[in-house]
């Protein structure tokens, strides 16, 4: 927020961009991986492609995966995790209890979905 001068909502469209922009970007090199060994002089068996296609599927699949063991897990969000994973909603509470002049109140913050295209 600080480096982009922007506020919460900017910051979550900053990140939605940059997630996009990065699951493109691995898309396509792993689309184009087979033809960039080639080019670069390793010879590609069709065993080796086949592995090779395997190995990049799980690397695709580890950030979701890491995504649901997130709210799975209950290390983050104890046995709540499930419905903050539907609802996309967490309510977000005082680090430390201090007195203040001015009445402390719960804060619930949306969390948006990104699309996966």
């Amino acid at each position: 927020m600080h480096q982009f001068q922007t506020d919460y909502t900017g910051a979550v469209e900053w990140v939605a961009r940059h997630h996009t922009n990065l699951q493109r970007s691995f898309l396509e090199l792993a689309r184009d991986l087979p033809w960039r060994l080639r080019r670069a002089g390793v010879q590609v068996s069709s065993r080796s492609q086949h592995q090779l296609r395997q190995y990049v599927a799980l690397l695709a699949n580890w950030p979701r995966a890491n995504d649901a063991w997130t709210f799975e897990s209950g290390r983050y969000f104890g046995d709540k995790g499930l419905a903050i994973q539907e609802t996309r909603l967490v309510k977000t509470m005082p680090k430390k209890k201090v007195d203040l002049p001015c009445q402390q109140t719960e804060v619930t913050v949306s969390i948006p979905m990104v699309e996966v295209q």
